[in-house]
């Protein structure tokens, strides 16, 4: 992976929020994270930095939320990096749309599995269960074929995990992929072994089998994930993008939400949505319209 390219602390100055008590917030896109463990390590590790009160992962939506004062999002980033995780400054339009075909990789993955599963299992059965009636060549011929089977797709349907483990090492940190790469490349290492010295302690179907049942759990969660993504893009779908603004020379101004500032008087209309949080400043009656202070 390469190294992490961070923007100068300036850049990061208009991503930071006000929150409650005077304190700032800063929101993070982490991707990788996958179970409890993960994010207890996130939220201790980004906790541990100075300035940060608290720090509070959402496994669903992949949203770090930091607090505090005098908080630096670039070392924020950086501490996430180190601990073997993909970060960057959340922005709800880009990280909800995102499309990175993990849903069709595992889908591909958990297929693979499935079929070597049902293949590698009939064929080492076969050998388990008739033993007695193969003879020594027979039987070998019958390893070699599951291995054959076996080996690419237990590589190729362990890539989610191997992916993740060698992102989680290479950052000198582990993470639960990291035993579960282990393991299928230490049977398969195993079972190639055995075969060629005409062991029976083959472990080809084992391999196959613990990628297919770890990729239903992998895909389950994603699809989980993916449904509360769903709701959170329907939720952004509502907030209005353009907004009018009352310039310095009090004139009317209609710019995007995102451009507003500290400190600008809005223009809200009757039945209008509300693109920030402010305060209202006046309310004409007779003309169904509001200002609002952000």
């Amino acid at each position: 992976m390469a190294a992490l390219n961070l923007s100068p602390p300036a850049e990061f100055s208009p991503l930071l929020r006000k929150a409650p008590g005077g304190a700032h917030a800063f929101e993070v896109a982490v991707k990788g994270a996958r179970c409890a463990n993960c994010i207890a390590k996130i939220e201790r590790g980004v906790g541990a930095l100075a300035g940060v009160e608290q720090a509070r992962l959402n496994l669903s939506t992949g949203k770090l939320t930091v607090l505090g004062r005098n908080i630096a999002p670039q070392r924020i980033l950086r501490r996430i990096h180190d601990l073997g995780y993909e970060a960057q400054p959340f922005e709800a339009e880009e990280v909800l749309s995102a499309d990175d075909g993990e849903g069709r990789l595992l889908l591909r993955c958990l297929a693979v599995s499935g079929f070597a599963t049902v293949f590698v299992v009939g064929l080492t059965d076969a050998v388990w269960y008739g033993g007695g009636d193969l003879a020594l060549a027979v039987r070998a011929q019958f390893f070699w074929l599951a291995a054959v089977v076996a080996i690419p797709a237990a590589l190729y349907a362990g890539q989610p995990f191997f992916r993740s483990a060698i992102r989680s090492l290479r950052n000198r940190a582990t993470n639960m992929d990291v035993p579960i790469s282990l393991a299928l490349l230490l049977s398969l290492a195993l079972s190639v072994y055995q075969t060629a010295k005409g062991g029976l302690l083959i472990y080809f179907d084992a391999a196959v089998m613990l990628a297919f049942l770890l990729l239903i759990g992998r895909y389950l969660d994603y699809r989980l994930r993916d449904r509360a993504r769903a709701a959170a893009r329907h939720l952004l779908a509502l907030q209005t993008l353009l907004v009018r603004r009352l310039g310095a020379n009090g004139e009317m101004q209609t710019v995007s939400a995102k451009d507003v500032a500290v400190h600008d008087l809005l223009s809200l209309a009757t039945g209008d949505r509300v693109p920030v949080s402010g305060c209202i400043e006046a309310c004409a009656t007779e003309l169904n319209m509001s200002l609002l202070t952000f």
